[in-house]
């Protein structure tokens, strides 16, 4: 069984989305935290729904899943979601946020 985070970047952010997941694998590792499936990414057409991941952008689609139970499988999605929420922008998927929104 799988816990999945599912984050959406504007498409022009796709460079630094995916080096950035390198990078913060790489620092995960470093602390014993390792993934445990491969992230996929989807391309997705801008939305006009107010509430769709992809309104108003054409989106770079994230999903990151880690077996359920595997020690340090919340910190890896807690860490990915913060990092991306913050400085690129992501939009969490509103039913799987990992608790970064507050506001």
């Amino acid at each position: 069984m799988l816990t999945v985070l599912e984050l959406a970047f504007d498409l022009k952010d796709i460079k630094a989305a995916v080096a950035g997941n390198f990078h913060l694998a790489a620092e995960l590792a470093s602390d014993h935290i390792f993934h445990t499936t491969p992230v996929s990414l989807r391309f997705v057409d801008a939305s006009s729904a107010t509430l769709a991941m992809q309104a108003g952008r054409r989106t770079l689609m994230m999903e990151i899943g880690v077996l359920v139970g595997l020690a340090g499988a919340e910190e890896l999605l807690r860490r990915y979601e913060e990092v991306f929420v913050s400085s690129l922008g992501a939009r969490p998927h509103w039913g799987l946020d990992r608790n970064h929104l507050r506001g």
